[in-house]
Parts: structure tokens; C-alpha cells; sequence
């Protein structure tokens, strides 16, 4: 039998039983209804409030992209009447720039510092007074250059940087005077100007002579000051570095490796101080009559070189000769008794070249100079080679057996030099590599050739091959001949790969 289950109700409870009907009472579905009817009145004002919202922020967006697009229309106006206005005239060649462009185009002249060759130097006649006292620091000098002149040319341009021009003159070779308009400086190119009132005739010989005035400097650049301590005493001296552009610095000249000259040299020097220069040094010293304290030392003149082989030391230095050749070592009193292996296999590396060239080494005398201040590890003046002290002195039980091969082969470096890169000389730094990258593979058979023990053809493999590949692969890498314009170009491709990629 079904049972029902009965519930007492009293007059607001629902009563749910086994028939799907559900009985409210009137208040409640009063409020119920009420409350329905609310809900759709808030849904529709929620989508209506949203909605215009919607339409607003698309309004704002549609005026902002309006209001760009006018300001880009004003400003594209004005680019128009902009170019309008730089805009050649049908009068202009086609090829005429616009003025951002002409600059850019004056900008890249102004980098090329190449001489007109015009005018030409054939020889140089070069007197200088160092004075090394503390606190002076200076030079004056004076130079006399006989120069051709190619083409008729009304001035006469050279190099000067970081001098003081005192007096320009001009004569004929017969002694007549050349009147100068003006001299003027073009500090960007480094260039010495002489205007002149009348040409030069081309086929002709002049004379320029010129005095002027400078400063030794600290910055082992040009005619520079370098110092030492030795018996508690600090010591001054006077040396040169002018690889690559920097003969300009000590004397106004024509500073490209393709133009050659020969020099005459004169230093004065204080009575208690030597000097040496590329050539030999004539024997009659000459009193300065304004200066007591100093003289002159005259010498020879040079056979025709680049003006960045000039050098000459001013120095107390003594120095150790080899008895059987004219290769002499200069150093610093103290440490002249490390010169000993540097002077053994000098003369047996210059040998060994004279008979693997075919070709006399071609100056009477050859100087190597170990110098306590110097930028370069050395460099390979014509006949007064210049080093930092570590690469040419080596103290037995104290130096390593590393500094001993490194000093064989920077003198083997240097001394190919003599050959190819003084004897023989690219135009102009495009070429560098011909210079290092020879003398950088030569280096090891001089090397070998006085230290066979070493085998240095296999090192070369490993200390040049390897690294100009690991070099190479680099981003930052360049090809072994670059164009090169101004001096800081110029001294950039003093790298690696021009040393070890050019052999």
C-alpha cells in the first residue's frame, strides 16, 4: 500500500510533494515579478551605457587619427616646400646634390689628406736645437728644401702639424727671390700653404726655406721628451717616432712614403750628451756661437728616403759596437751589459739578408737604440732601428726564455725592413701590408738562421697563420689593401691582419 506524507503548512511555506505544481503566496509573487522586471530594466540600461561608451572611444580614436593625419599632411607640406626650395634649378647639371648631400660630399674631401703633386721635394738640408732642460721642453729648427716643380702651380703646398712657422722664403735656384702672397694653415688637412704672387714654372728647381718652432713632447709622437731614472737622478732625452704621419710634428715636410728625399742633418746637442741620426756623423762638431753649452753634430747625407724613416736620439747613452761590422747597440748606462745578445745576432741576421736578397745592405752603419719610452715594440728607421727596452735588452737568469726568442725576431723584423719597406716603399699606406706582412714572414727565417734550434718555419704556422685566421672570421675583419685617407685611418690598419694576414 502508498502512503502520503502530510505537512503541516503554515501561510508562507511552499509545499513540495509528488505533483510538480509549486504554490507561493501573492506577496511573494508580487516581489518576485517585481523583482524580474528590475532585472531587465538594469540589463538594458547596462548594454545601452556600454554601448555608447563603445561609440564614444571609437569617436575620440577617429579624431585623434584625424587630427595625425592632418599634422602629418602639415608636415609633409613643409618637407615639400622644404625640397622646393633647395631644388636645383633647370639651369643645374642633372648630377647636382642637394645641400645635405653637398655636405656629406665636402666632408669626405676634406678627409683626403694626399699632397698635389705639383710641386715635389728633392732634397732637405734640416738644422735642429733641442732643448732638454726641465722645464723648457722646445725646439727650434730650421729646414731648406730644394723641391721640382711638375706644372706651373702658384703655391706650394706641404705638411706642418704642431709647429710654430716663424718665416716662409721662396728663391729660384740662381738666388732670386719667389714673392709670397700669403701662408696660410689647413689645420684639418695638416698642410703648410704657401700663396704665391707669380707661378712656378713647371721643369724648375726652388727653394723653400722655412724656420719654425715646437714642442717636446710627452706623447711618444714626433720629436718627443722621454725620461729615466739612473744613480737617483732623473735623466732627459730627446727621440723620434714618425711612422706613420708624424714627421710633420718635428719639421715642416712632404710627408708621404712616396715622396722621397735626401737628407742632410744637423743636431745640436749640450756638450755632455751625444746624438745619432740615420747616417754617419761627420767628424768636424761645430760650437754654437749664441748657445756655449751646445754644438753641432753634421751628418752625412742620406740616400733618397721616406720622410717617416727619419730619426735621430739625443741622449747621454753609451753604446757597444760590433768589432767586425758597423752595428752598434745604444742603451742606458745601467743596462748597457743587456745589450750583449741583441749586438750577437745583429751582425749574423744582416748577413744572412744580404746573402738571401742578393743586395749590400746599403748605409755604412746601422744603430739599434733601446729606448725606456716608446709606443711601438720598434721601428725600422733606415739605419737607426729603435726599440722598446724588453724587446732588445735580455738579462741572463733574469729574462725568460720567451723574451729571448722575441727579441730574435723583432731584430729580424726590423732589419728585413731595411730592404723592403726603406730600400723599397709603397706609394702610400694602402699598401702597408706589402711592408709588414714581408718583413712578418721573414722575421722567421732570419730567426732561424741564428737559432736553428728553434725551428721557427713550424711556428709560423701557429703564431701568424692561426691567429690572422681567428682575425679574419671576425665582423670587424678588412681586406690586407684598404683605402686610407687621414692620419687616424691611417694608423688603424697598423693591425694584425695587415701583419699576419699580408704574408
Amino acid at each position: 500500500m502508498v502512503r502520503e506524507n502530510l505537512v503541516i503548512m503554515d501561510g508562507v511555506t511552499t509545499k513540495f510533494g509528488k505533483r510538480s505544481l509549486v504554490q507561493i503566496s501573492k506577496s511573494l509573487a508580487t516581489f518576485l515579478l517585481l523583482l524580474f522586471v528590475g532585472c531587465l530594466v538594469a540589463t538594458g540600461l547596462l548594454v545601452y551605457n556600454f554601448s555608447s561608451c563603445s561609440n564614444i572611444a571609437n569617436v575620440k580614436e577617429t579624431k585623434i587619427a584625424c587630427e595625425k593625419t592632418v599634422a602629418e599632411d602639415a608636415v609633409t607640406t613643409d618637407r615639400v616646400e622644404q625640397v622646393t626650395e633647395v631644388a636645383p634649378t633647370p639651369t643645374v647639371p642633372p648630377t647636382a646634390t642637394t645641400s645635405t648631400e653637398k655636405t656629406k660630399t665636402d666632408s669626405d674631401l676634406d678627409l683626403d689628406v694626399r699632397l698635389p703633386k705639383s710641386v715635389i721635394p728633392h732634397s732637405y738640408k734640416l738644422k735642429l736645437i733641442p732643448f732638454l732642460q726641465e722645464g723648457n721642453f722646445t725646439f727650434h729648427g730650421e729646414v731648406k728644401i730644394l723641391v721640382n716643380v711638375t706644372e706651373n702651380c702658384s703655391n706650394i703646398t706641404l705638411h706642418a702639424d704642431d709647429l710654430f712657422i716663424d718665416s716662409v722664403s721662396v728663391t729660384d735656384v740662381n738666388g732670386n727671390t719667389v714673392s709670397i702672397r700669403d701662408v696660410r694653415r689647413d689645420k684639418k688637412k695638416q698642410f703648410l700653404i704657401v700663396d704665391l704672387d707669380e707661378d712656378v714654372q713647371s721643369q724648375s728647381q726652388y727653394y723653400v726655406f722655412i724656420e719654425f718652432k715646437g714642442v717636446l713632447n710627452d706623447l711618444l709622437q714626433g720629436f718627443y721628451r722621454s725620461s729615466y731614472e739612473e744613480d737617483n737622478k732623473t735623466r732627459w732625452m730627446a727621440a723620434t717616432q714618425f711612422q706613420a704621419t708624424d714627421a710633420r710634428k718635428c719639421f715642416p715636410c712632404f710627408d708621404e712614403p712616396g715622396l722621397k728625399a735626401r737628407f742632410q742633418i744637423s743636431i745640436a746637442r749640450l756638450r755632455n750628451m751625444t746624438s745619432i741620426s740615420n747616417m754617419r756623423k761627420v767628424t768636424n762638431t761645430k760650437a754654437l756661437p749664441d748657445l756655449p753649452d751646445y754644438v753641432w753634430d753634421i751628418y752625412e747625407e742620406s740616400l733618397p728616403m721616406s720622410t717617416y724613416l727619419i730619426a735621430f736620439v739625443v741622449s747621454d747613452f753609451e753604446c757597444i759596437t760590433d768589432s767586425n761590422s758597423n752595428v752598434s747597440i745604444w742603451a742606458r748606462r745601467s743596462a748597457l751589459s743587456q745589450a750583449q745578445y741583441g749586438l750577437k745576432i745583429g751582425p749574423k741576421i744582416l748577413k744572412y739578408y744580404e746573402e738571401f736578397f742578393g743586395i749590400k745592405y746599403p748605409l755604412p752603419k746601422l744603430d739599434m737604440v733601446a729606448i725606456p719610452d716608446f709606443s711601438a715594440g720598434a721601428m725600422e728607421n733606415w739605419g737607426l732601428i729603435t726599440y722598446r727596452e724588453p724587446v732588445l735588452l735580455y738579462e741572463k737568469g733574469v729574462s725568460s726564455r720567451a723574451s729571448l726568442q722575441r727579441i730574435a725576431h723583432v731584430v729580424a723584423h726590423e732589419l728585413a725592413h731595411q730592404w723592403f719597406g726603406n730600400l723599397v716603399t709603397p706609394t702610400w699606406w694602402t699598401d702597408l701590408w706589402l711592408n709588414e706582412g714581408f718583413a712578418t714572414y721573414v722575421e722567421f727565417l732570419g730567426a732561424y738562421a741564428v737559432e736553428p734550434k728553434w725551428k721557427d718555419p713550424d711556428l709560423f704556422v701557429v703564431n701568424e697563420l692561426h691567429g690572422a685566421f681567428g682575425l679574419d672570421a671576425l665582423k670587424s675583419s678588412h681586406p690586407i689593401s684598404i683605402k686610407v685617407n687621414n692620419p687616424d685611418e691611417v694608423n688603424d690598419i697598423f693591425d694584425r691582419i695587415s701583419y699576419s694576414k699580408g704574408t
